[in-house]
């Protein structure tokens, strides 16, 4: 019972202040996009509206793959006016330049389209570089393959420095990432980072869904909440095979700070299962994993794995093994267990440290929670910090009214039920509020309290 009602509360959380409150716009960008600012014999372009990133999509769909050539985004952008239309809509029609983001924000995407896949900024990218993008608040729905900046990354693409925030994200199918959702074919994310809320029915990453057919993810580091049915990890979810050997997947310099709810497990971490070649190596996990079936605090369901120099905290994370069960031949396993306190010592930077290039780890006690954070997300202060906010709330058992009060400025208030659907969603301001719950019927409910610095949860009863 403990455990189903850890279950239905994760499902609700996340470290991401989310407005529950955003809609989605009901019109098109394709029929708001302009492509006046292009033309054919030029290689470098400067974006500088919604219009003009929305006409690159119209472009590629219409046969320009910009092979060649390079997109700088020149300011921030804000994608909330209208649905957003993919930039390459599949396989055929893919994205092959480059993009320099140049550290603006991209806010507000919008993809409600639960039967389409390859989603996300990006559909699909084929031997392109995706740079310096700062997405902020992006809403994803998809069937399989999405991601906040690309659905699919293909024949040695890259992603560098790119991070989401607020990310709210669904599949109802597979391959579901924070950022990618199918990496594969000697492509590479790095120095990027996802959170907010990720969630499909199978093959579920907080940064990537399924990396395959040598594929690697270095420096990234994610947050949030992740779910799933099944293969469910807080960095990658599954790797189902390589096309011919020799093909590893790398997961390297890595963390997961996500909380996991998987339904019916296996769930890692750091990756939720593998059947093909993996090395994982100097990476480390924390968030609290939840299932129903096996559990392990670095690896999931796992065969064919060589994991070196990874920790995870037992005590924060609830997991006692390290990998959930063995799907094939037992691979090579250094994974070390660690309570809340050994993993925020400065010995563990060390041991992270170990037997590399350079020294990509490092700590700061005020950051990441006192956690080992990565020296390339310390140059885009961009690690993911929670900020401990005091809430109080008050009566917990009441037969109308909530009271709410916080030293910071009150955003949202949600209400759940025990089974996990929403009940009541009110906007929030100042420093004191008070809900009215005399509409709703008795029972156990949980309100999750959002602040201008973090969030928590409470248990109340309606009388």
């Amino acid at each position: 019972m403990k455990k189903n009602l850890l279950l239905l509360l994760l499902l609700c959380l996340s470290f991401t202040a989310i407005d529950s409150n955003a809609q989605a716009p009901t019109t098109l960008w394709a029929d708001n996009a302009t492509t006046m600012w292009y033309n054919g014999t030029s290689t470098n372009f400067t974006i500088t509206s919604a219009n003009e990133l929305a006409g690159v999509a119209i472009l590629v769909e219409g046969g320009n793959n910009f092979a060649g050539k390079t997109i700088t985004i020149a300011n921030d952008l804000d994608l909330g006016a209208h649905l957003w239309k993919p930039i390459g809509k599949n396989t055929t029609f893919t994205f092959s330049g480059t993009v320099e983001g140049n550290n603006f924000a991209i806010s507000n995407l919008f993809v409600t389209n639960t039967a389409t896949s390859f989603t996300g900024l990006f559909g699909q990218i084929t031997s392109a570089t995706i740079k310096n993008i700062k997405l902020v608040n992006p809403t994803i729905s998809a069937k399989d393959d999405a991601g906040t900046i690309a659905g699919g990354l293909l024949n040695a693409s890259l992603v560098l420095n790119c991070h989401a925030t607020g990310v709210v994200i669904s599949g109802t199918g597979a391959n579901i990432g924070g950022l990618v959702g199918s990496l594969l074919g000697d492509s590479t994310i790095s120095k990027s980072s996802s959170n907010g809320q990720v969630s499909g029915l199978q093959q579920i990453g907080g940064i990537v869904g399924s990396p395959y057919n040598k594929a690697t993810i270095s420096e990234c580091f994610s947050g949030g909440t992740v779910s799933g049915l099944i293969h469910v990890g807080g960095i990658a979810g599954y790797s189902a095979f390589a096309f011919t050997p020799n093909r590893t997947i790398l997961v390297d310099n890595c963390y997961s700070r996500a909380n996991l709810v998987c339904t019916n497990g296996p769930v890692g971490g750091i990756f939720g299962g593998s059947s093909a070649l993996l090395v994982v190596q100097n990476s480390y996990a924390t968030g609290l994993i939840t299932s129903s079936g096996t559990i392990g605090g670095v690896l999931g369901g796992m065969g064919a794995v060589t994991a070196t120099n990874n920790y995870w905290d037992i005590e924060s994370s609830g997991a006692s093994e390290a990998v959930a069960e063995w799907a094939g031949a037992p691979g090579t396993v250094d994974i070390t267990g660690k309570t809340t306190a050994e993993m925020k010592m400065a010995e563990l930077v060390t041991l992270l440290n170990q037997n590399q290039t350079g020294t990509p780890w490092t700590i700061d006690a005020n950051v990441n929670d006192g956690y080992p954070i990565l020296a390339s997300s310390l140059l885009q202060n961009n690690s993911f910090t929670t900020v401990k906010s005091t809430v109080l709330v008050y009566p917990t058992m009441t037969a109308d009214f909530v009271n709410i009060s916080s030293a910071v400025n009150l955003t949202n208030a949600t209400v759940y039920s025990i089974s996990g659907s929403l009940v009541k969603s009110q906007s929030l301001h100042g420093l004191e509020n008070t809900i009215d719950l005399s509409g709703i019927i008795s029972g156990v409910y949980f309100l999750n309290i959002q602040t201008e610095n973090g969030s928590s949860t409470h248990k109340i009863i309606k009388k």
